[in-house]
């Protein structure tokens, strides 16, 4: 969508139709907000009208082997503003900016993508928990979980010694705070103890890395509501997993992908310096059985596993979105 040369904010014939109104504000945002961009149903009151800008956002599906569009489905994005109409004067009184549009766009957007990493967070946590930790080399998550594990309590002065730099001392206090709402940790005055439910897992599990997928798991399948703080932990993995299982939801069935297709979307998210790193990330998600790989026509292509499809599509978490896909 990009901003078009604008036309008047005035109509000449006066006073202003219900249809006049709906011919002048087509115009309008074709003109300032672009051709995405539509109108919805014109509210009539006693001095003006208003007239919602809506939006159909189109995904084109195309043909694994061929490129070709398969399919052409409409993501259903609503209401990204109003424009109000004078019905005596045929002035504009009020419109959102081409900013206020895309940004509600981008809005509507991430909510897509968010409510599909939920519930793949939720549906997949046992799976993603058995992520090489070498993957996750640079979370906190890990290391609060770690030192726990092996040190019983984590004392927050010594926390303050290790971690000079502000910004991340908070970042580890938040997560601490994140895992103690979950009862995976537990707070003795300013020393950090493990929770019950961290208790219940030790109990269950004598192996320290057992301990540490448990752990996770738990965070995942438990905490899946606060995605910001796992996206801290899966990353690169989340957002690929939702990049290969969105198409599929728009499609309806299971749609292989290639990685140029996975890489576009992947690369709206990452710097390019993560396309290095990319295959890699596709065969950890295929090691833990999140995705799997198949070659037709003598190409690599990836889609998601046939069981957590099912399951996403029973998940009371997508609801929301069944209705915006067309």
């Amino acid at each position: 969508m990009q901003e078009t040369k604008k036309i008047t904010e005035f109509m000449g014939d006066l006073p202003v139709s219900k249809k006049d109104a709906e011919k002048f504000v087509r115009e309008f945002i074709l003109s300032n907000y672009g051709n995405i961009p539509s109108i919805g149903e014109i509210i009539e009151k006693e001095d003006y009208y208003i007239v919602p800008v809506e939006v159909f956002y189109p995904k084109i599906i195309l043909d694994e082997i061929t490129n070709e569009p398969k399919k052409v489905r409409f993501l259903k994005i609503g209401k990204v503003g109003e424009i109000r109409i004078d019905k005596i004067k045929g002035k504009i009184l009020d419109k959102p900016t081409f900013y206020d549009i895309r940004r509600n766009i981008r809005n509507k957007l991430e909510f897509v993508s968010s409510t599909i990493e939920k519930a793949l967070v939720k549906i997949g946590a046992e799976k993603f928990s058995k992520l090489p930790f070498a993957a996750h080399m640079h979370t906190p998550f890990i290391d609060i979980f770690s030192w726990i594990i092996v040190n019983e309590k984590l004392e927050l002065k010594d926390l303050e010694l290790i971690i000079p730099y502000e910004d991340d001392l908070n970042r580890y206090l938040s997560i601490i705070e994140t895992l103690t709402n979950l009862g995976l940790l537990a707070k003795e005055g300013s020393i950090i103890i493990p929770g019950n439910i961290f208790i219940g897992i030790e109990e269950k599990y004598k192996n320290t890395y057992e301990q540490l997928e448990a752990a996770l798991e738990y965070f995942y399948r438990e905490g899946y509501e606060d995605i910001d703080s796992i996206r801290w932990v899966l990353g690169p993995h989340l957002t690929l997993s939702r990049i290969i299982y969105e198409k599929s939801l728009e499609f309806g069935d299971i749609l292989p992908l290639k990685i140029n297709e996975i890489n576009e979307k992947f690369s709206e998210v990452y710097a390019r310096k993560y396309a290095i790193k990319l295959p890699r990330y596709l065969i950890q998600l295929e090691s833990i059985n999140i995705i799997k790989s198949e070659t037709k026509g003598g190409e690599i292509l990836w889609s998601g596993n046939t069981d957590i499809f099912n399951r996403l599509l029973k998940d009371p978490i997508i609801d929301p979105l069944k209705s915006m896909i067309e």
